[in-house]
């Protein structure tokens, strides 16, 4: 049985009448230059951020150092408060400085080493004057 366009499954032909205008869904339109969508503008925004990230980096951590805070030396604290107490407050009998690690050089900051002078233990409270490590060790209580 034959339709009125042919026989089912035979290609159809049509005159320009009977074919849709273009523009409608499906139709490929003109054909014409295709346009890319490459991946320049990603290698170019993947440098960009590289860029960016390496230069907030440089500055945070490098020069000047706006994100690196700097630690008093806990050993070193320990040895200077023993000093301090033996020769500038004449106490001559400090057996052993305890100070906490990881004390941060702001100026103003302070914090408390435990001492053992004869046998008794006290607290020596230590001031941060500067940044570059510079500290005030007080009289024990």
């Amino acid at each position: 049985m034959t339709g009125p366009y042919g026989p089912p499954g035979a290609p159809q032909r049509g005159t320009a009448a009977q074919r849709p205008p273009t523009g409608y869904r499906g139709d490929p339109g003109p054909a014409g230059p295709r346009r890319r969508s490459g991946k320049l503008p990603w290698l170019i925004g993947a440098l960009v951020l590289l860029v960016v990230a390496a230069a907030v980096a440089f500055v945070g951590f490098v020069s000047p150092g706006l994100l690196v805070r700097p630690e008093l030396d806990a050993t070193s604290v320990q040895q200077g408060v023993q000093q301090t107490l033996r020769t500038s407050y004449r106490l001559g009998a400090v057996q052993s400085v305890r100070c906490p690690a990881g004390q941060v050089a702001d100026p103003g900051s302070s914090f408390e080493c435990q001492v053992d002078l004869g046998g008794e233990r006290k607290s020596v409270p230590v001031t941060v004057r500067d940044s570059s490590g510079v500290y005030e060790v007080g009289y024990p209580r």
